[in-house]
């Protein structure tokens, strides 16, 4: 599936521009923000794999934690982008994708900092015995 996901949007990324300034002309200023989308759909993916693994290691208030401060960035970064740097949509699509890159890297960090200490314990009670 991951494949898959990787070819679909790449196809995307090919084919959009050139249907869109000769069939939808009215809407090419919206080309550079769906660029941009498609770039968050990384970080996305990134955010479910790790949102997965800490389900599976029942840490699933720390999920809504990173999910909640994920939101309050969102905000902070759209009404920064939108109303003060006065980028409109392009504003959107930055602020999104620089919210999914935030959240993805709070859940890597996470998972590696509670790994570490795990990797540690177990590293501690092995030399102690």
């Amino acid at each position: 599936m991951a494949y898959l996901f990787s070819i679909i949007v790449g196809l995307a990324i090919i084919g959009l521009s050139p249907l869109i300034y000769h069939v939808l002309p009215q809407y090419r200023e919206g080309v550079l923000p769906v660029f941009i989308l498609l770039l968050s759909t990384f970080f996305y993916s990134i955010v479910f794999m790790w949102g997965y693994f800490l389900i599976a290691i029942n840490k699933q208030a720390r999920m809504v934690q990173f999910n909640g401060l994920a939101v309050f960035i969102s905000i902070f970064l759209n009404y920064l982008f939108i109303k003060i740097f006065n980028l409109g949509i392009l504003g959107v699509a930055i602020g999104t994708t620089l919210t999914y890159a935030t959240l993805s890297t709070m859940f890597i960090s996470y998972v590696y900092s509670f790994s570490f200490h795990i990797l540690v314990g177990k590293i501690l009670c092995s030399s102690s015995s």
